[in-house]
């Protein structure tokens, strides 16, 4: 067998997330910061990831290697870049509505920047609120108990494996 030949049957492995995860980053900016002109681009984006969704399964499953799953805490880098989006797109989102629809039309345009720098404020001091409750908190979490709890558990599980060895013989 020749090696171009070989290399036709090889399988492709998966190197890195980085691609999936600048199309997700990308997609909810779209939908983040120009879903307010096009409530229903929400919809046609569900539809959209559940099909990359498949696919990429699709492709995990049957036409690539095994991924290495490499152990992080968190998203990293990509946190700060949808938190930015989030905060962007209120400012889009707010100028969007007052300046561009007919809703405000009665107001004189102070009262419309008037109006767009308090409603920006206002979400922001929302998103702000929700961000700090919803933070991850290490303040419960104790190491020293869950190392203590693996430790007991490979005991108990080397005593199950140790009387199970005795059992059998």
């Amino acid at each position: 067998m020749k090696l171009k030949d070989f290399n036709k049957y090889s399988i492709n492995s998966v190197n890195s997330t980085t691609y999936h995860y600048q199309q997700l980053i990308i997609s909810f900016g779209f939908i983040s910061l120009f879903s307010i002109t096009f409530p229903l681009i929400t919809i046609v984006y569900w539809i959209t990831n559940l099909l990359d969704q498949n696919s990429f399964k699709y492709t995990l499953l049957n036409e690539s290697k095994r991924p290495y799953a490499d152990g992080v805490k968190n998203i990293g880098k990509w946190e700060l870049a949808l938190k930015l989006l989030v905060i962007i797109s209120i400012f889009t989102n707010c100028g969007i509505f007052i300046f561009t629809t007919n809703c405000l039309h009665f107001l004189s345009s102070f009262s419309k920047i008037v109006t767009f720098f308090t409603s920006t404020y206002m979400f922001l001091i929302i998103y702000f609120v929700f961000e700090y409750l919803i933070a991850e908190r290490d303040d419960n979490i104790k190491v020293g108990e869950f190392i203590k709890r693996e430790k007991y558990l490979k005991e108990k599980m080397v005593m199950l494996l140790k009387s199970k060895e005795l059992y059998s013989k």
